[in-house]
């Protein structure tokens, strides 16, 4: 096997030097605000005004998320992908999980309850996404009882108010906190000022496959823009066969259990600085699997999902010198699991309901202040409180409570973060946040990078850091009095990462950039069976190594077609035993081709998303997989209405993903070819 070699042994060392020459750097005043200015690319002109190949264009992004502030990806100091509104439209994503899967270095895994990421080649089976923080407009979306970042149908985030999706790889608790181990994904919604009036969209599909949303834009008379959106979903779900359930009456087969349906709304209001955010989404999942060994094929497996937030904030820009926000907010996150299974050895009877019903609430304030103190010195400093009101569990069946856990607990943090102008061409940045969470010490993340640009196109970064993940309630506190129990021992998890990234723009129509990594994750935890009494627990158990190269490129070529391709090979071993982690692919690739057709009348996107072998929970491997979606959509072709057509898995790819071990199942079954026609309007 090949096993790429560690790309950075002395990073630190060679950050330390740097640091040092900042002492004696001659620096021009005020030169860290003005280098991002002097480096970006030309100004934006108006969309409405550029043709086809214009919008196919290759653009040098902002992004806020790598620093809490607007700067240029090149500058940023991570590395960072942006999928914006427009991408995100010709490509036909529906939910945040088709655009993460579309990134170098993400994976995408579906256990027919909920959409799940490997990043860098790294999954924990049954984790559900607990270790990347997922924001909008900064607002941590992630629930205080899981710790889950929600990515599919039953998010939250609306994906038609995006206005751009930033991933920041890589860790980011130096500025975030607990959570953000392997990246940063921060959604930043769309403008109510941007677009005046009503939009509709109304899309039927294969399955009985049905989605509609409405929306509002627009300017009041007073100066408050506004984006007020509904959105609807609902499927009868696929017919599927599960060769593991072969003896059961139906033969192995299992029909309407899994449905999918879903209820959202998000509103945003803004005026002078000021933001009022709301967001809401309930959903409705069967399960399938019979997940947890339950009654196969029956119809009342079911999960349900509802979380909201409502975020106040407030942000200002005082002279050249200061960038300051400060937000309030409040989250409300609630689960009801309903669990059928056959009592009748108990003398029971053959369909008795369990329930997890979970409630979790949380209020919380965060302040930060980004400033020039000094002619080479941005320095930023913030604050953030979490007060848990709810994290509360109850397991339960039909005629008593089994288990139950109420609690309530407060997390805060507090962080610096530097950046250094070495020069006209080079920054430094260095950042800590201290973090502290009931029953546990505090814990310290450091971050450390030095971006270098060669010109204004090119930029090579050198960067190390460190990020943690406390232990979530769920870990700390479930038990179902049977099988699971509690333990309110564990210790946090820590991440180390080394990273050395180059970025090269090539005028407008191309780029490429490679990045170097290694991890290092300790105390990683994980649930296994307690020898003792044979219940499973989460422990403190594995400790993991991963290294790896990512390449990316992107080319437009003369009638404004453009061309993207994505290759990742990941060497990811559990260094207790030796063994490749469940789940975790050596190699991850994303082709993609848009184009335009019929003069312009349509564009389309053909995307192909291919890994390689993974490991099962029974020591098994997964077959690799190629699979290919299209997306076809007119442009002006009737007035005021557009039609979108989406082919997903095209070919009838037959693949599966491994399994945790709450399955009977050691792979899932994955969705053949499907389609989604929609009609889109402004009225």
């Amino acid at each position: 096997m090949d096993r790429v070699p560690p790309p950075v042994t002395d990073l630190l060392q060679v950050l330390r030097r740097l640091a040092a020459s900042s002492m004696v750097c001659a620096c021009a005043a005020a030169a860290v605000q003005t280098q991002s200015d002097e480096t970006q690319a030309p100004e934006l002109l108006d969309l409405t005004e550029l043709d086809l190949e214009d919008l196919m264009s290759i653009e040098i992004h902002d992004v806020y998320g790598a620093s809490k502030r607007s700067q240029s990806t090149l500058d940023a100091p991570s590395s960072v992908s942006i999928v914006t509104a427009e991408e995100i439209r010709s490509r036909g994503y529906r939910t945040l999980d088709e655009v993460l899967r579309s990134l170098c270095g993400v994976y995408s895994t579906f256990d027919r309850s909920y959409r799940h990421s490997g990043f860098r080649g790294f999954f924990v089976p049954g984790d559900y996404n607990s270790r990347v923080l997922l924001t909008v407009d900064g607002h941590r979306v992630n629930d205080n009882i899981y710790g889950s970042a929600s990515i599919g149908v039953e998010s939250p985030i609306d994906i038609d108010t995006v206005e751009r999706v930033e991933f920041i790889r890589g860790p980011g608790s130096a500025l975030y906190g607990s959570n953000a181990v392997f990246g940063v994904i921060n959604v930043v919604t769309r403008d109510g000022s941007a677009d005046g009036g009503l939009t509709a969209l109304a899309g039927a599909g294969s399955r009985r496959s049905y989605e509609a949303r409405v929306a509002h834009d627009g300017v009041s008379s007073d100066g408050w823009a506004h984006h007020v959106a509904l959105r609807g979903f609902d499927s009868a779900g696929a017919r599927l066969m599960y060769d593991e359930y072969a003896s059961s009456p139906t033969g192995g087969v299992t029909r309407d259990t899994d449905r999918e349906s879903m209820f959202g709304v998000f509103a945003d209001f803004a005026r002078d600085g000021v933001q009022l955010q709301a967001a809401f989404a309930r959903r409705e999942k069967g399960v399938p699997t019979a997940q947890y060994f339950t009654n196969f094929d029956d119809p009342d497996n079911v999960i349900i999902d509802a979380q909201g937030y409502v975020d106040l904030s407030y942000s200002a820009t005082l002279g050249e010198v200061h960038e300051l926000l400060a937000r309030v907010y409040y989250d409300d996150y609630a689960y009801d699991g309903v669990y059928v299974y056959d009592d009748t050895a108990q003398s029971g009877v053959p369909d008795l309901e369990y329930h997890d019903d979970v409630h979790g609430r949380r209020v919380g304030f965060e302040a930060h202040d980004a400033f020039l103190w000094s002619d080479c010195n941005r320095l930023t400093l913030g604050v953030e409180t979490r007060w848990n009101i709810d994290q509360d569990q109850r397991y339960s069946d039909e005629f008593t409570t089994l288990s139950t856990s109420e609690k309530s607990s407060l997390d805060w943090g507090a962080f610096a973060q530097n950046e250094f102008a070495l020069g006209a061409a080079t920054t430094l940045t260095l950042g800590l946040r201290l973090d502290g969470s009931e029953g546990f010490d505090a814990a310290w993340s450091p971050r450390a990078a030095a971006v270098h640009r060669l010109d204004d196109a090119t930029a090579l970064k050198l960067l190390a850091g460190g990020a943690y993940r406390a232990p979530n309630s769920y870990e700390l506190d479930y038990s179902d009095g049977s099988t699971t129990k509690a333990n309110p021992d564990l210790d946090p998890e820590r991440i180390t990462t080394f990273e050395l990234v180059a970025e090269r723009y090539f005028t407008d129509r191309a780029r490429a950039s490679i990045a170097l990594y290694r991890n290092e994750v300790d105390d990683l935890i994980s649930q296994r069976i307690d020898p003792n009494d044979g219940l499973y627990v989460f422990e403190n158990v594995d400790n993991v190594r991963a290294q790896g190269v990512e390449l990316q490129g992107e080319l437009v070529v003369a009638d404004g077609t453009r061309i993207a391709l994505s290759h990742a090979i990941q060497d990811v071993e559990n260094t207790d035993t030796g063994e490749r982690p469940i789940n975790s692919p050596r190699r991850v690739t994303q082709a993609r081709l848009e184009t335009a057709l019929f003069d312009d009348a349509f564009t389309a996107a053909i995307e192909v998303i291919a890994l390689g072998p993974r490991t099962t929970v029974a020591g098994d491997e997964s077959d690799a997989y190629a699979v290919t979606n299209a997306y076809l959509r007119s442009r002006g072709v009737l007035d005021g209405i557009d039609i979108e057509l989406g082919l997903y898995n095209v070919f009838d790819e037959q693949y599966t993903d491994p399994a945790s071990e709450d399955y009977l199942q050691d792979q899932i079954e994955q969705d053949g070819l499907t389609f989604m026609l929609r009609l889109r309007a402004t009225l």
